[in-house]
């Protein structure tokens, strides 16, 4: 048998918690289309070097410029330093593969959006491939490509473009060696 001033308990413990997290700006819903330039906000507080990406929440490097292979890419997003920021982290798939507009190319993003320097090429996650432990995945900005075409894999030791995000998930259930 419940008590009463449990359920009480619980249910005023819950009601706390939502509303924190809410406050907090913890909870992000990826179920809003933004089909326009207003997607973009170019972040001043970060020395105009970040985009915020308002549909999924992602703040990513304006101008990501350089590649790596697939072990060294998460490195070398912790040791960023873009808009006077550090706190970068390397995106997994899903959150790449959201940048990208399968009806554009060279390269595959939005229109209006105001990232500089990407390059029609692959870009790292840092999603591991989960067939084979030796390739991870990759995202395809060159565009004309849809559904599947989009991701490929590639082995680890191969050198890729990389683009830092911050916020979002992170590292966990995606990492892989």
């Amino acid at each position: 048998m419940i008590h009463k001033p449990s359920i009480i308990i619980v249910v005023a413990l819950s009601s706390i918690l939502s509303s924190s997290v809410l406050w907090a700006g913890g909870l992000q819903s990826w179920d809003t289309q933004i089909n326009d330039s207003s997607r973009f906000l170019v972040l001043s507080q970060f020395n105009n070097e970040a985009v915020l990406d308002k549909e999924t929440g992602l703040v990513w490097e304006k101008s990501p410029t350089a590649s790596s292979n697939f072990r060294s890419s998460p490195v070398n997003c912790s040791w960023r330093l873009a808009g006077g920021r550090m706190g970068w982290r390397s995106p997994t798939i899903e959150e790449l593969t959201s940048l990208i507009d399968p009806n554009k190319s060279s390269p595959a993003l939005p229109q209006g959006h105001p990232f500089t320097t990407i390059q029609s090429a692959k870009y790292w996650s840092t999603t591991t491939r989960p067939d084979f432990a030796d390739r991870g995945l990759v995202a395809d900005f060159s565009g004309g490509a849809t559904g599947p075409d989009i991701v490929d894999s590639a082995f680890k030791t191969e050198q890729h473009y990389y683009w830092c995000v911050r916020g979002g998930q992170g590292l966990i259930g995606h990492a892989g060696n």
